[in-house]
């Protein structure tokens, strides 16, 4: 599979499917959303994440040899020949009965180094002792993909299993949480609000004494666990020592983002200090593990030659891999970055593919300018860009010889966002302030008119004829794609004129006093302005609204006479500007039945 031409398939498909939605009938207001589809406001360009590769913490079958390990971990973890280096230091912190934290980055194997240190634990001292670990996850989802990783290991068979574990997060049927008070696994897996309730209700109380004298409590991804929560958890932890008659327990938490600072000396010390307030103990920075990350390419002084073939060749083995210049600049400007105070290899940030591409050819162009001479930028992007993607996915298909994993193992991250609203300011050159992107005030500034700004003064002391230009969500019509301005009518705390607002387009509010939609007929040539003659409006009203008199002339039922249509004048700030004796904008004010619900742009 090309991951590549599968994004753009689903972008593809999800631009159309939201399209169909969308009818707008002003062709300045579709043109404005069609460019932002073009540019990919909902939908832009996906990160790429190049996994980088780890250092090697030496094979299972040494670990086992020098009594590190159990024997049957070599058989229960066959499928990991080798241990990464912070895989390996966890394992030993473990061993030498020390908490630790391990703040590796996604796809570094966190969950081994804390399920190999439990199942050694477990080997070494027997199974069906209770419940020797807890392993609490912030989402069941983490909770029910851990369960799949550990039948990966342990067999899906739980009566062929040597170390037992068991799933208790609330989702569980009354049968299947029975079975497990009954027979305590050694691991139980659970989220932090079941466990909570676990210590606290009575029927739980043989699982909780299963439990006495806990050997690991393990909390994933500890980032999450911030501000109240944080504090809601610290006390928890202090609960389950004291309950569980187990104040050395190991703790355990892992996180891949836990401290933003650029050095990783202070990375650790932050991460240290935060985890010893939250677990009730003392974690200094050597217990912090971080990945130790090294290079697989190589360079092999490239030279003019080396590069022109690179870009007009693909290797397909491992060893031309690893050798080709491309491979190696991707490497060490997507994978790893060498931290010269620190003197290690840090895993890069994630990068567009463009940018990623811009960025090679402006290399290329600066050390081997005869290389693209007679191209333009773009045509050096578009070569650089297939170069990439070319490597990135035959990487991911070689195997490293020795590790047996993927030379290159990358990810797409596809952000895409549900269809906002759009909001326009009340002006007939509306175009150049449309905007998708919530704010209530255009950043360009309009000149008033010297009318307009004598008027202004009687409500303001603003003296400058710069004034800002206000935005106003806007409601389309599903059948022919009419806009209105989703709006309130106030009035201004100072002049105590009426002024048209905003109404909020997010959620489903119920509509209050004032609250109703603007129709600007003025920017319609074909529109029907309101008649100000009441005989007049039957025709233009629902049916319903009509009722006859005694004397059987029509007229607007008492319930929806405040709902009929206002004719108005509005100036750009949203003043009703008959109030203030200048011309406005003709507009139509409707007003929104009390108690319906106003959901934002249709």
């Amino acid at each position: 599979m090309d991951i590549f031409q599968f994004r753009n398939q689903v972008v593809r498909g999800y631009t159309q499917y939201v399209e169909s939605f969308i009818k707008l009938r002003d062709p300045i207001l579709a043109e404005f959303v069609r460019q932002e589809f073009d540019n990919q406001y909902y939908w832009p360009e996906p990160l790429i994440q190049l996994n980088p590769n780890f250092q090697s913490g030496g094979t299972l079958a040494h670990a086992v040899q020098t009594g590190l390990l159990h024997p049957v971990c070599e058989t229960i973890f066959q499928s990991l020949p080798h241990l990464h280096q912070h895989q390996l230091e966890a394992v030993q912190l473990a061993q030498a009965q020390q908490n630790y934290v391990l703040t590796t980055g996604t796809g570094s194997g966190k969950s081994i180094a804390y399920i190999l240190p439990i199942i050694n634990h477990v080997l070494r001292n027997g199974s069906g002792k209770g419940v020797r670990a807890i392993i609490v996850y912030p989402m069941n989802a983490l909770a029910n993909s851990q369960v799949e990783e550990l039948e990966k290991f342990l067999g899906k068979d739980p009566a062929g299993r040597l170390v037992t574990f068991g799933l208790y997060t609330g989702q569980e049927n009354l049968e299947q949480k029975e079975k497990l008070i009954q027979q305590p696994p050694d691991i139980l897996l659970t989220n932090y609000m079941m466990l909570e309730l676990i210590l606290t209700r009575s029927k739980e109380e043989k699982l909780v004494s299963s439990a006495k004298g806990l050997r690991f409590l393990v909390f994933d991804e500890l980032h999450t666990y911030r501000g109240r929560q944080g504090a809601d958890i610290s006390l928890l932890i202090r609960r389950i020592k004291d309950r569980l008659e187990c104040p050395d327990v190991l703790c355990i938490g892992t996180s891949a983002t836990m401290s933003s600072s650029a050095d990783p000396f202070e990375r650790k010390a932050e991460v240290a200090k935060i985890a010893s307030t939250l677990f009730d103990t003392q974690i200094t920075g050597k217990q912090v593990v971080g990945e130790t990350l090294r290079e697989v390419t190589m360079d092999t002084n490239f030279n003019l030659q080396t590069w022109r073939n690179a870009l007009e060749n693909v290797p397909d083995d491992f060893e031309g891999f690893i050798q080709d210049p491309i491979c190696h600049w991707i490497e060490h400007h997507l994978g790893i970055g060498w931290n010269e105070k620190a003197q290690i290899f840090e895993r890069q940030i994630p990068k567009q593919l463009t940018e990623l591409a811009k960025e090679l050819a402006d290399f290329i162009i600066k050390f081997y300018p005869n290389l693209h001479s007679s191209m333009t930028e773009q045509e050096r992007i578009g070569i650089c860009t297939i170069a990439i993607q070319q490597r990135l996915q035959k990487g991911h298909a070689l195997k490293n010889p020795q590790t047996k994993r993927s030379v290159f193992a990358f990810r797409l991250h596809q952000f895409i966002s549900k269809a906002g609203t759009l909001y326009a300011p009340i002006a007939e050159d509306r175009k150049e302030h449309l905007s998708l992107k919530g704010q209530l005030f255009s950043p360009k500034k309009q000149t008033v008119t010297q009318s307009s700004a004598q008027n202004l003064t009687q409500i303001s002391t603003q003296t400058s004829t710069q004034t800002p230009i206000r935005l106003y969500p806007l409601e389309f019509c599903r059948n022919c794609g009419q806009e209105y301005y989703s709006v309130r009518i106030q009035k201004d705390p100072q002049s105590s004129l009426e002024q048209i607002l905003a109404r909020s387009p997010f959620g489903r509010q119920e509509a209050q006093e004032g609250d109703g939609y603007l129709y600007i007929s003025q920017f319609d040539p074909t529109a029907r302005v309101w008649p100000t003659d009441e005989d007049e409006w039957w025709e233009r009203l629902p049916d319903h609204w009509i009722e006859l008199s005694a004397k059987g002339i029509p007229r607007v039922k008492s319930s929806y006479r405040p709902y009929v249509p206002q004719a108005i004048r509005v100036d750009s700030q949203g003043y009703i500007s008959d109030a203030l004796g200048i011309n406005g904008y003709a507009a139509l004010f409707i007003p929104a039945v009390k108690g319906s619900k106003s959901s934002g742009s249709k």
